[in-house]
């Protein structure tokens, strides 16, 4: 997925600063936030293939979820409390992208 939006953004002439700003002004509105969930969720059930699964294979997704998820609470553990209301819709994508 990076590889792909790298590449599109390469194609469109499109400044990495640029897109962190407008992507930080999106996040910042609930409707857009809701939006780009439903459609993360389309688009992922309509180009995943299902693959068969083993034990082995969940066992291993398990221990990965659970690293994964103790790496980002470690890194959450970390955000300074907001002291304005901006402050705290930068805190809030963060962490939203984070837990993704």
């Amino acid at each position: 997925m990076i590889e792909t939006t790298q590449a599109a953004a390469e194609f469109i002439d499109l400044d990495e600063s640029n897109f962190a700003l407008s992507m930080q002004e999106a996040m910042a509105d609930a409707d857009t936030v809701e939006e780009f969930k439903k459609n993360d969720e389309g688009v992922r059930l309509e180009v995943e293939t299902p693959e068969e699964l083993t034990i082995e294979k969940a066992r291993q997704i398990l221990k990965d979820k659970f690293e994964f998820e103790q790496a980002s609470e470690e890194k959450l553990r970390g955000i300074p409390r907001p002291t304005n209301q901006q402050e705290a819709q930068k805190i809030q994508a963060y962490v939203m992208i984070e837990k993704t």
